[in-house]
């Protein structure tokens, strides 16, 4: 299977192969397919009353948060006050619909970039399956994940601030 450069969200799965047929998911142009889940968060402005919060309004409470610029992940906390309290931390207040972080040197949000991680894996590996030449990255959980697969590859990949880069328990 060839998939074309591009960008694509991910949480692929593989069905498996044979030893005799296996499987080869492979980008057409190593590199330049990007597979991703990455939701950024702009619109931070400082919480009055507070030092080091600061707030913007959303929808929902992210599964997980992680500075970019630093790959450092976020510490979720149950309210506001924590997150003040709390150097590298977040939170989602339900009542006000706002998130709200704490940056990991309480030095501000401008020079930071931060981002929603999804908590899925971007491609399932099966038996005998081979994935070839693409560039992952915001996973939460693994980049490329399997249980415990026989004759599984992967090769020529680049995987940036995932949970996990490759999981394959047990293979």
């Amino acid at each position: 299977i060839v998939v074309k450069p591009g960008f694509y969200r991910g949480g692929w799965t593989m069905k498996p192969g044979t030893a005799d047929k296996p499987i080869t998911l492979k980008a057409e142009r190593a590199g330049r397919v990007f597979i991703g889940d990455v939701e950024t968060h702009v619109g931070f402005e400082p919480v009055p009353g507070t030092t080091y919060s600061y707030a913007k309004p959303a929808t929902a409470a992210p599964p997980k948060m992680r500075e970019l610029d630093t790959a450092k992940e976020l510490r979720w906390m149950a309210t506001p006050m924590d997150v003040e309290e709390v150097v590298g931390s977040y939170c989602f207040d339900e009542a006000t619909k706002r998130l709200y972080v704490h940056p990991t040197d309480s030095a501000g949000v401008t020079h930071h970039t931060y981002a929603t991680i999804s908590t899925t894996n971007g491609i399932t590996v099966a038996d005998y399956t081979t994935v070839d030449g693409f560039v992952m990255s915001g996973f939460g959980g693994s980049a490329v994940w399997g249980n415990g697969p026989r004759g599984a590859i992967v090769e020529n990949c680049k995987l940036y601030r995932h949970g996990s880069a490759i999981s394959l328990r047990g293979a």
